[in-house]
C-alpha cells in the first residue's frame, strides 16, 4: 500500500506560522555566484527573491549592494533590517534602526531594537529614555492588542529593577491591562520578575493568576506552560514539594502527557528539588520579546512578525531552550532543516523540554539522511525514559523511512507491552502504525487485528477508517462496510485527496463505475500528482468506455511513480488494454 498513510508524528510545543513562500527553486546564493549585480534595480529585485526563498544572509547583501547604490532608499533600509535580524545579524541591525527610528512602518521595531541593545550592554538609562520616548499612550481593550504598549510597558519594568527600583518595577509591570491577552503575558512576567527581585508571595500570585487564565492560556500557549513551569520550579526550590505538585497537577490537567511536565513530576515524587530560575535583566528583557513573540504566533494574530520577535529574543539570551526550540520549529516549517538541527543541537538534555528537543532532533537527523545518528538520539531517549511512549513513536519513524519493517513491528510491540492494560484512546496511534508495519511485511491477518483494534480504541478516527476500508477494497473484500466506513472518514476530511480516491475505488470494485469516475476525478483533482489516483481514474475511464482518457491518466501515472513495479504494471496495461 501507499506510504501516503503513514502517520508521521511530530511532537512541537506550539504550531508556528510560516512567513514567507518559496517561489522558485533556484537559491539566492546560486544568482550571486552566476552573475555580478550592476544595478540597483537588479540589487533590490535579487533580494526580494531571496527573501521570498527565505534566504536571508544573500538577501542581506543584496540589499546593502542596492542601497550603496541608492542611500535614501527607505524600502531597501526596511528590508535590509529585517533580513539582518532574520540572520541574527543584530549588531548589524542597530546601525539600520538608529535611522529608521522615526519611520512610519518601522519605527517602532527600530527603537525597540535600540532599546534591547542598550539593556543587553546594561545601558540602563539609554534603554529608558528610549522606551518612554516610543511608548504608546493607548491602553490594549478586550478589541485591540497593542503590542508596542504592551512590550514598551514591561521593558521599562525591567529597566527600573535594573536600575535597582524593584517595588516600582513591579507595580509598572502590573499596571498593564486589557484583555486575556495581555492579561496573562503580565502575570508571567509580572511573576518573574517578582522572582528576580525576591518577592516570592508576589510571584506565587501572579504566576497562579497566570495558569488560571483559561482564555489567555488558549491564545498563549508557551507563556501557559512557562507559567507552570515557573510556579512548579519556585515552589519546589522553595521546599514546597506538595504545592509544586499541586501546580503541576493543575497544568497537567490542561495539557495532557506533556513532556516537562511528567519530567518536573519524576523529579519532584522523587524529593529533588528543582534549581530556581537564574534571572538578570537582560534575560527579562528576553523573555518579554519572547512572550510577545509566541504569542504573535498563535492563529488569532497577524502571524509572521513573530520570527523578528523571536530572533531578537535570541540575540537577548541565546541560552533560552524556549526560544531555541520555537525557532529551531521555524526554520523546520521552512524547510531549513540543517538551521534546525543547530538550534535543537543547543537545547541541553538536562532541561524540560530536552527530551522533546532530542526527540525533534533524531528526527531532523533521519529526515537528512542521518539515520544513524538519529537512531542514537533515539535509543538515548528510550533508555533515559523506558516508559515514555512517544519516544517509541518517533523510532518508528524512523524505522519506517529506512524501511526495516521488522524492527517496526519489534519496537510497536516494545510499545505495545509497555502499554499493557492501561490502555485509552490517544493509544489508537499504536496500534494503527503497528498494523501497517505488520502489512508491509505481508501479515495481513496481524495488521488487520491491529487496524480493528486501533477502531475499538477511536471509532470515529478518519485515518484508521479509511485505511482499513481501502485495505479491505484491495482485497476485494467487505466491500459494502469498506465504503460505509470510508464516506464516515470522508465527513472530518472532505477534501482529502486520498480518502475520495477510496471512495472512489470503493465504488469502482462494487462495479458502480460512473460513481467512481465522480469521485475519482475530485481525487485527480485534490492529488494531481498522486500515481495512484491517476491509475484508478484511468481503470475507471477504460470502464466506461472513455478510453483515450484512460491511456492519459496512465501515462500520468507513470510519469509521477518512482515504483519501478507500478511501472511495469501500467506499461502493460497500455499495450494489452486488458479488460479490468
Amino acid at each position: 500500500m501507499s506510504d501516503r498513510f503513514f502517520i508521521k508524528v511530530f511532537s512541537p510545543i506550539v504550531m508556528v506560522g510560516v512567513w514567507f513562500t518559496f517561489l522558485s527553486a533556484a537559491t539566492a546564493q546560486e544568482k550571486i555566484e552566476s552573475k555580478k549585480v550592476l544595478s540597483f534595480s537588479g540589487a533590490f529585485l535579487a533580494g526580494y527573491i531571496a527573501d521570498l526563498e527565505q534566504d536571508y544572509k544573500p538577501a542581506a547583501l543584496f540589499y546593502e549592494k542596492a542601497l550603496s547604490m541608492s542611500p535614501d532608499a527607505v524600502v531597501v533600509r526596511r528590508k535590509l533590517i529585517i533580513s539582518l535580524i532574520m540572520t541574527e545579524e543584530f549588531n548589524q541591525s542597530v546601525k539600520y534602526a538608529e535611522q529608521l527610528k522615526n519611520d512610519k512602518l518601522l519605527g517602532n521595531l527600530s527603537k525597540a531594537i535600540l532599546a534591547l541593545e542598550a539593556i543587553k550592554k546594561n545601558k540602563y538609562k539609554s534603554a529608558q529614555k528610549i522606551l518612554f520616548a516610543s511608548k504608546s499612550n493607548k491602553i490594549a481593550t478586550p478589541k485591540t492588542f497593542d503590542i508596542n504598549h504592551v512590550m514598551d510597558t514591561m521593558l521599562i519594568a525591567w529597566v527600573r529593577a535594573g536600575l535597582g527600583n524593584g517595588r516600582e518595577a513591579l507595580e509598572i509591570m502590573c499596571s498593564i491591562k486589557g484583555n486575556e491577552l495581555s492579561d496573562i503575558l503580565r502575570d508571567y512576567e509580572a511573576g518573574i520578575l517578582a522572582i528576580y527581585i525576591k518577592d516570592f508571595k508576589a510571584a506565587r500570585n501572579h504566576l497562579n493568576n497566570a495558569i488560571h487564565n483559561q482564555k489567555g492560556a488558549v491564545i498563549a500557549q508557551d507563556t501557559f506552560l512557562r507559567s507552570v513551569i515557573s510556579l512548579v520550579t519556585l515552589e519546589s526550590s522553595l521546599g514546597n514539594k506538595q504545592k509544586a505538585l499541586e501546580a503541576l497537577s493543575f497544568g497537567e490537567s490542561l495539557v495532557e502527557d506533556y513532556a516537562p511536565f511528567n519530567i518536573l513530576r519524576n523529579k519532584i515524587e522523587k524529593g529533588i528539588k528543582i534549581s530556581p530560575q537564574v534571572l538578570t535583566v537582560t534575560k527579562g528583557a528576553a523573555s518579554v520579546v519572547f512572550s510577545i513573540g509566541s504569542a504573535l504566533s498563535s492563529e488569532t494574530l497577524v502571524q509572521g512578525i513573530e520570527n523578528l520577535y523571536l530572533r531578537a529574543a535570541y540575540m537577548l539570551d541565546p541560552e533560552d531552550d524556549d526560544t531555541l526550540i520555537l525557532l529551531a520549529q521555524l526554520e523546520e516549517k521552512s524547510g531549513n532543516t540543517d538551521r534546525a538541527i543547530e538550534f535543537y543541537q543547543k537545547i541541553p538534555e538536562s532541561s524540560p523540554i530536552g527530551s522533546i528537543a532530542l526527540m525533534k532532533l533524531a528526527l531532523n537527523l533521519a529526515e537528512k539522511g542521518k539515520v544513524d545518528e538519529g537512531e542514537k538520539c533515539i535509543k538515548r531517549l528510550i533508555k533515559a525514559n523506558p516508559k515514555e511512549i512517544r519516544n517509541y513513536i518517533a523510532y518508528g519513524n524512523i524505522l519506517y523511512d529506512a524501511k526495516r519493517y521488522d524492527e517496526l513491528v519489534k519496537n510497536y510491540d516494545s510499545a505495545v507491552k509497555l502499554i499493557g492494560q492501561n490502555l485509552n484512546t490517544s493509544y489508537w496511534q499504536i496500534f494503527f502504525q503497528r498494523g501497517v508495519a505488520y502489512e508491509k511485511i505481508n501479515k495481513w491477518p496481524e495488521a488487520e487485528a491491529n487496524f480493528l483494534k486501533a477502531l475499538q480504541l477511536k471509532p470515529d478516527q478518519p485515518q484508521v477508517l479509511n485505511y482499513l476500508g481501502y485495505s479491505w477494497i484491495e482485497r476485494n473484500i467487505q466491500l459494502e462496510k469498506s465504503t460505509e466506513m470510508i464516506k464516515k472518514a470522508l465527513e472530518f476530511r472532505p477534501d482529502d485527496g486520498y480518502f475520495v480516491d477510496s471512495l472512489g475505488w470503493a465504488y469502482f470494485r462494487l462495479g458502480k463505475f460512473e460513481e467512481a469516475v465522480n469521485q475519482l476525478e475530485k481525487a485527480v483533482l485534490l492529488r494531481p500528482s498522486d500515481p495512484n489516483i491517476n491509475d484508478h481514474l484511468g481503470d475507471a475511464y477504460w470502464k466506461v468506455g472513455r478510453k483515450l482518457e484512460a491511456s492519459y491518466q496512465w501515462n500520468h501515472a507513470i510519469i509521477f511513480s518512482k515504483d519501478e513495479i507500478e511501472i511495469s504494471k501500467i506499461k502493460d496495461k497500455l499495450k494489452k488494454r486488458l479488460d479490468l
